[in-house]
């Protein structure tokens, strides 16, 4: 049969992809027999790729955490720096004033106010007179342990005396009869311990006891002046507090004392403690009548509590950095 030549062209180029379709089927069924020979590497590949996935995503996340920790961080050293840049223009500016700026005083001491420091000085004496609350609690102690020990002897002799009981009405071969024979001893041993170290807690005990009773009196005597010179402290810290206020308000010349310890003007963050700290030095110096234009506390006091107050108004001065 005869076809025409578009036909037989047609038929040549059919033959010709048949040849390559069974060439490219005879090359699959061989990579199918390598796969299938290798399948135990091709789980442990997709196992791989899984656990590459997960920890692929596990990095996305964290990348994503790490951006907005950074965006947060940038935005609290932008508003760190806008706070730094208006401190140091408020130093500048301190540290030209004009020439008519006025000096601040914060050293003459009215006669009122040498008063309410007397007396809040007398309250602060006055209650160092007393125990101190750990000092309560330590002679508290020593009172219930002896307490305690009693407990323990009450309780050893009433284990003898039930050990005892049954002693009396079994007969020695029974098991209930042994066993109270070995209570009793274990009881009266506990009893002889207790006994023995009980005199010694009991001395402990009265001497304590006595230091709550005097401590008690001295405090029913002492509160009307303790709550006097809480209460003239805290009309004297106000008025200190006042003129402070009112010498930084003016934006006056802060002594040098004053400038050496806590600088010249008040920081942007830990106003308050700032403010309080300047006004315990203010009082000290009221109480303690210092006049030294550098030193702010001056020499340290004789008595114990001026001292100790020196002691921690000095610790907070070296632990604060103006």
């Amino acid at each position: 049969m005869t076809y025409p030549a578009a036909d037989t062209d047609a038929l040549r180029a059919l033959e010709n992809r048949l040849t390559t379709v069974r060439s490219e089927l005879a090359d699959l069924a061989r990579d199918v027999e390598d796969l299938q020979s290798k399948v135990g590497d091709t789980e442990d590949l997709d196992h791989t790729l899984r656990r590459l996935q997960y920890s692929i995503e596990d990095l996305e996340a964290t990348a994503e955490r790490l951006e907005d920790e950074h965006d947060a961080h940038t935005s609290d050293t932008e508003r760190s720096l806008k706070k730094l840049t208006a401190r140091i223009r408020l130093l500048e500016n301190l540290a030209r004033p004009s020439e008519d700026a006025p000096a601040a005083d914060l050293d003459t001491i009215e006669a009122a106010w040498k008063e309410l420091a007397a007396t809040a000085q007398r309250g602060t004496e006055t209650a160092a007179g007393l125990l101190t609350e750990a000092g309560r609690q330590t002679h508290q102690a020593t009172i219930n342990r002896h307490r305690q020990a009693e407990q323990r002897r009450r309780e050893a002799q009433q284990r003898a005396i039930a050990a005892a009981k049954i002693l009396a009405t079994t007969a020695h071969t029974e098991r209930a009869h042994k066993k109270a024979a070995s209570d009793f001893t274990t009881a009266l041993a506990a009893e002889d311990s207790t006994r023995a170290n009980l005199g010694a807690l009991a001395a402990e005990a009265n001497t304590a006891r006595l230091a709550l009773e005097t401590d008690d009196r001295r405090r029913r005597e002492a509160a009307p002046a303790i709550a006097e010179g809480k209460k003239a402290s805290r009309k004297l810290a106000m008025i200190l507090r006042t003129r402070l206020a009112r010498a930084l308000a003016d934006r006056a010349r802060l002594p040098v004392w004053f400038v050496t310890v806590l600088g010249p003007a008040p920081p942007a963050e830990a106003t308050q403690e700032w403010i309080d700290l300047a006004v315990d030095v203010l009082v000290y110096r009221t109480t303690h009548q210092i006049t030294d234009p550098v030193l702010a506390l001056g020499p340290k006091p004789h008595d114990a509590a001026g001292a100790a107050q020196h002691r921690d108004l000095t610790r907070a001065l070296n632990a604060w950095t103006p």
